[in-house]
């Protein structure tokens, strides 16, 4: 399996959206407007806006069988030097099977090429998510042990390619 990117918030990815939201009310890891969050950040006038212009996204979805399973993103919202946002989301029975590291591979390559930094959340109870994301290069930025549930939020430098 492959991470592809996505050009528009097709069928398969709003049912993945629906899916994971769904599993994530159940450990209260999503917020009630998600389906309005959905629609601005997934917007098809988002995803093709250039880097340069903000508001854009990026989202790469990993699929089996025609079925959206996982995805990953970024969001650019214009932050000062080439800051953006990340989420990373794989529906629970394709955990473990090599998804998140598919899509955290499309995802990381991109923010390198383009020399980005990447700012995201981590759910403080999911100790195996952070160990992949520390693995990736992330670091600890900070805590937030009031949210709810508690979120520990990383940061990855872009990696710089030589030629």
């Amino acid at each position: 399996m492959t991470a592809s990117l996505l050009r528009d918030p097709t069928p398969a990815f709003r049912a993945h959206i629906t899916r994971i939201c769904r599993e994530n009310e159940a450990e209260r890891w999503s917020p009630a407007n998600v389906g309005e969050q959905f629609d601005v950040a997934y917007s098809p006038e988002r995803m093709a806006a250039p880097l340069d212009a903000p508001p854009w996204s990026r989202v790469w979805a990993a699929e089996r069988l025609g079925r959206v399973v996982g995805h990953a993103s970024l969001l650019g919202t214009g932050e000062p030097d080439g800051v953006v946002y990340g989420h990373i989301s794989v529906e629970r029975d394709y955990r473990g099977l090599g998804v998140m590291r598919e899509l955290q591979s499309a995802r990381l390559g991109f923010a390198d090429e383009f020399g980005l930094t990447l700012v995201g959340p981590c759910a403080a109870h999911n100790a195996r998510s952070y160990r992949m994301c520390v693995g990736y290069g992330f670091s600890e930025l900070r805590r937030d042990d009031d949210a709810d549930p508690p979120v520990i939020w990383l940061f990855r430098l872009p990696r710089m390619h030589h030629g």
